[in-house]
Formats: C-alpha cells, structure tokens, sequence
C-alpha cells in the first residue's frame, strides 16, 4: 500500500474511502471504541481489563465487575453463588473463556490452601489441618498438584 493521498468520509460517517499513489481506492468501515472492543472481544482469546479500557476511555465492563464479585466469593469460599456469578460474567462478556464452576473451585482451593499454609507459618498446625482438609474437600487436581497433595 502507498502513501494515502486521498481521504473522505461517507455523510453518515460509518465509512471512510480512501485513494493512494498505486491508483488503488480502498472502502473502510468506521468502528466507533466500543464497536471496535465487541469485535475484538470476538476474535481475540481473552477480555481486555479494566485498566486496558481505561486506555481505550471505555468505563468498567459489567462483565468485569461481575468476575471480580464472583472472584471474592470464591475467596470467602461460596462457592456456588461464585459460580452463579461467573456464569452472568459470561453471558456480559463472551471473550470470557473458563468453565465457571472450575473457575470457582480453583479459587476457593487456592484461597483455603493459602490460608492454610499461613496458618503452618505461624506455627498453628491444628488449625492449618483444618484448612487443608476443607480444600482438600473442593475437587480440584490442579492446586493440589501446586501444593503436593496426592489423592
């Protein structure tokens, strides 16, 4: 492609043609911010953040805030409104791509692991039995591989 030397766009502002030096014209569609972000959302493998939004002047997606809910649930280990959030985070923003019960179950096994092994720090080894044995109760292979646990 050669230097544009021609720009105009259409009355309704959707298109834009352009004419460079090779003696091509080209026709290109306008995307407003967020009609480019719903395009991208569809093609590329992930969501953008809220701070990647930021970039682009676009506020916080429900879908984000709805994962970020679902995501504190799990953590505090309700489970199952966890998942229930992570199901409407996907129905708002379809570039989320995981399984919302294993999301769930993933992050309240980390979160009981992690308390557990503060716990084994502090020296209070009843209590981080207790821990572990509640998310050894989660099924979830992946963390207990991170953690050494064999079922």
């Amino acid at each position: 492609m050669e230097l544009i030397i021609y720009l105009a766009f259409s009355p309704d502002g959707k298109l834009v043609m352009t004419s460079s030096y090779d003696k091509t014209a080209r026709l290109w569609k306008v995307f407003s911010t967020q009609e480019l972000v719903n395009y991208a959302n569809k093609i590329l493998p992930r969501c953008l953040t809220n701070k990647q939004r930021e970039q682009f002047f676009l506020s916080e997606s429900k879908g984000n805030i709805l994962f970020a809910e679902a995501e504190n649930l799990a953590k505090e280990g309700k489970i199952n409104k966890a998942i229930i959030l992570f199901k409407q985070a996907k129905k708002e923003a379809p570039c989320f791509k995981f399984d919302p019960e294993d999301k769930a179950k993933r992050i309240a096994s980390t979160a009981v692991f992690a308390r557990g092994e503060k716990l084994a720090k502090k020296g209070k080894l009843k209590e981080t039995v207790v821990e572990f044995k509640e998310a050894i109760a989660i099924p979830n292979n992946i963390v207990y591989k991170k953690y050494g646990v064999t079922l």
